[in-house]
């Protein structure tokens, strides 16, 4: 019954405008309070279910460079874990805005956010009004970023082993790995954990057949030496082997085009026109059929024999260079073969 009243009350502008002008007066030379507008609280309660914030006001600076919101939420009793729930309500209310403003969501315009408890119970208020007041020795109100190595960073430590880590993760790890991969496997052993090496071991061999990167000696690799060693000769095997078979189909593929294409010219100078072209034609064919056949191997490694069969029809259908590249980001990027045969078929 007193929230109900209460809303209504704080509903109005001019309630909204004295509330700030006693209790937040460092805003009262900052704003323009022609421009108060409410905010519809739903948008903090996603993820909340039904808990929404009762009121929501926003008004803006008289340059119109920097908004001010102040989330208003009426409690008859205390609360001990009040600071968390206008915490996380200030924090989903911030995102919201951010996805329905640029501005915003840019830095161009400045944000400022306050939380107003208007207690209407009869016991005092004893609960603590900053989150840090929670915690015994800190409060989760930043983050710290941690992302992968710099190239011109000093010697990773023990310390060091989850940069690496992330070092070995994304699109383009397999071409770092040559590099990495023994920096791990130093840092491992300095650590002196048998078990947490193998650990590491059984993860990355599994990771490295996530990408396409599979061999007897890779599966026998029981230390970070080994998979070092096992992962260099896969890799170049398998770069032999792309190489090979591209040469071979191509240079067929240009021989036959350019006898058939000498046949049809009567002349000395159009056979030579015609081998010219016919050979220049195998080759770029033949490069794209060497790819074709190296995405088709390396789906059924990766996704299985089904996923290779969808690639090859796919291929037969287009063997361009938009679809080859376009499979071959899906090889890198998925990790199933659900999601690898949808971004195949462009869906």
């Amino acid at each position: 019954m007193d929230d109900a009243f209460l809303k209504r009350i704080f509903a109005h502008a001019l309630t909204a405008e004295l509330l700030i002008r006693r209790h937040l007066p460092d805003w009262v030379d900052k704003v323009d309070f022609a421009t108060l507008e409410p905010l519809p609280t739903e948008f903090i309660g996603e993820e909340l279910g039904k808990r929404l914030a009762d009121m929501a006001w926003r008004v803006r600076s008289p340059d119109g460079r920097s908004d001010f919101v102040v989330l208003i939420e009426f409690q008859g009793r205390p609360e001990r874990a009040m600071a968390t729930r206008t915490t996380a309500y200030g924090a989903l209310a911030t995102q919201r805005l951010f996805e329905g403003d640029r501005e915003l969501a840019r830095g161009d315009r400045g944000l400022t956010m306050a939380c107003l408890v208007f207690h209407h119970g009869d016991r005092k208020w004893y609960a603590p009004t900053k989150m840090r007041d929670l915690y015994e020795h800190a409060a989760p109100i930043e983050y710290q970023p941690i992302s992968r190595l710099p190239p011109d960073a000093d010697p990773p430590t023990v310390l060091d082993i989850p940069r690496v880590l992330i070092g070995l993760s994304g699109a383009s790890a397999v071409l770092r790995m040559r590099a990495e991969l023994p920096v791990l496997g130093r840092l491992v052993k300095e650590s002196g954990d048998e078990d947490y090496e193998r650990y590491i071991v059984h993860t990355v061999r599994a990771m490295l057949r996530s990408k396409g990167i599979h061999s007897e000696e890779l599966e026998e690799a029981m230390s970070m030496d080994a998979v070092t060693v096992a992962f260099r000769r896969s890799l170049e095997e398998f770069k032999q082997e792309s190489r090979d078979e591209g040469l071979r189909e191509g240079r067929e593929e240009g021989r036959e085009e350019g006898r058939e294409e000498g046949r049809e010219e009567g002349r000395e100078e159009g056979r030579e026109e015609g081998r010219q072209e016919g050979r220049q034609e195998g080759r770029e064919e033949g490069r794209q059929e060497g790819q074709a056949t190296i995405l088709r191997q390396v789906t059924v490694r990766k996704f299985g024999p089904e996923s290779g069969e969808e690639v090859a029809r796919v291929l037969a259908e287009a063997s361009d260079p938009v679809t080859i590249a376009r499979i071959s980001a899906a090889i890198v990027d998925c990790d199933g073969a659900e999601e690898f045969l949808a971004r195949v078929r462009g869906d």
